[in-house]
């Protein structure tokens, strides 16, 4: 189930779904997505520690020179936080992220 905001995370996890998947707008292709990096961070940690749910984080921009410099930040509070999966398009960022 893909969550828009921590809310329906929240809301997904509660009314028991297995997985869900997020991601931030500037980051993915979920533009109406309202998370921020710091409700990613929450998001997972509430799946994870209090609900044992499985959760794919979007990294499946294409992205443009100004996306590069948020990248490194992203990726390793990403890494931080171990999402299950992560779901990537672009072959640099693929790249980058490996």
């Amino acid at each position: 189930m893909p969550a828009g905001d921590l809310a329906k995370l929240k809301t997904a996890v509660l009314y028991g779904a297995d997985a869900v998947y997020m991601g931030t707008p500037d980051m993915s292709l979920r533009t109406k997505s309202k998370f921020s990096l710091e409700e990613v961070v929450e998001g997972i940690e509430y799946a994870h520690q209090q609900h044992g749910v499985r959760v794919y984080l979007t990294l499946n921009l294409f992205s443009h020179n100004k996306d590069i410099n948020k990248l490194p930040e992203y990726v390793e509070t990403v890494r931080k936080v171990k999402p299950d999966g992560l779901i990537v398009a672009d072959p640099g960022v693929f790249m980058f992220v490996k």
